[in-house]
């Protein structure tokens, strides 16, 4: 999932001290931060008062499961990889410092100060999760640059229709809980999945 964050801060599959490249900017609330390939990625404190990733991590991290979406490299370069969960853990780790994969507490902080979204656990609207859409996804006024990446369940599925976010809390035995933005019905949802699926 392309969302971690740092201390009072995050990434985004996203989304802290920064062990990696950071650009010299007078502006102290973006940066870079380098994977162990020495890809960079932008990172920015939101409206909740944390720093968030704002690109999907493009990194294979040995001994996990991650995919291009089609086993496509040039996909990659646009959407970054898609990992089960433990993949998501691990991977945001390999980033040093305090980076980590968000929780879903975390998730919803980010959602609920963008506008809100729509929780599939209780069947209720947080908020207004359409404007949470809006607000995090790719071009939107956040900044956040959320990509419909697809998934891969046994096959790739939903390239530029939908893209799901991993947070770092286990939903039961079985499900993990994630966040997911899709174009056919623009609101941000949050919902539970099995921790072998892939996404951002």
């Amino acid at each position: 999932m392309r969302k971690i964050w740092i201390q009072s801060a995050f990434l985004l599959t996203a989304m802290i001290l920064m062990p990696g490249c950071q650009k010299e900017d007078s502006n102290p609330n973006h940066g870079i931060v380098t994977d162990p390939d020495g890809q960079e990625y932008l990172w920015k404190e939101m409206k909740d008062r944390r720093v968030w990733i704002l690109e999907n991590l493009n990194y294979d991290i040995e001994g996990h499961n991650s995919w291009w979406y089609d086993n496509d490299p040039a996909n990659g370069e646009v959407y970054g990889r898609l990992y089960d969960w433990e993949a998501a853990l691990a991977a945001c780790k390999t980033l040093g410092g305090d980076w980590h994969l968000a929780t879903d507490q975390e998730w919803k902080n980010l959602a609920n100060a963008y506008g809100g979204y729509f929780d599939w656990e209780i069947d209720k609207e947080i908020g207004n999760a359409q404007n949470g859409y809006d607000a995090l996804i790719s071009g939107g006024e956040s900044g956040f640059s959320a990509q419909l990446a697809g998934i891969r369940i046994s096959t790739f599925q939903g390239l530029s229709e939908y893209g799901s976010y991993w947070t770092a809390t286990p939903a039961d035995d079985y499900y993990t809980w994630f966040f997911s933005f899709e174009d056919q019905d623009p609101k941000l949802d949050r919902n539970g999945g099995r921790a072998t699926m892939g996404f951002s």
